[in-house]
């Protein structure tokens, strides 16, 4: 009879010590996954009139005869060779300011989480940006 009760008393204390074990992996998965969560976020610069200029193409296909989409693209290629000389030109004589608008989105939420990496964004186009330039914010915000 002693030896049921020392082994079940020793049944309570692994099963108590496993029990620890697993609460102190899943608070140290917790913390590692807010840690992951909380990454510094990232910067894609996309040009919007590559995707503009793939639907006018896609519709002009479907539009337009063999013959015509030959002379539109004669057409376009030689508006590209004056564009890039009188793009060359002008920085030749420094004067190559062409407009730009930055696109910023933000999701924020109520903790204000995400304002850190709306800070650096700002930095970063204000870095490079020019009194020409535009910035347009996307706020996406519950409060």
């Amino acid at each position: 009879m002693e030896f049921l009760a020392e082994y079940g008393l020793f049944l309570a204390k692994t099963v108590t010590f496993l029990l620890a074990a697993i609460v102190v992996i899943a608070v140290i998965a917790a913390a590692s996954q807010k840690q992951k969560r909380t990454d510094r976020g990232h910067i894609e610069v996309r040009n919007l009139n590559d995707a503009v200029e793939q639907v006018t193409n896609t519709m002009k296909s479907a539009v337009f005869t063999e013959a015509t989409l030959k002379l539109e693209e004669k057409a376009e290629k030689k508006r590209q060779k004056e564009k890039q000389k009188k793009e060359k030109q002008e920085a030749r004589e420094g004067s190559l300011n062409r407009k730009r608008l930055f696109v910023l989105d933000f999701d924020g939420d109520v903790q204000a989480s995400e304002t850190d990496q709306l800070r650096e964004a700002v930095t970063a186009v204000l870095s490079i940006a020019t009194p020409e330039d535009e910035v347009l914010l996307r706020l996406e915000s519950p409060g």
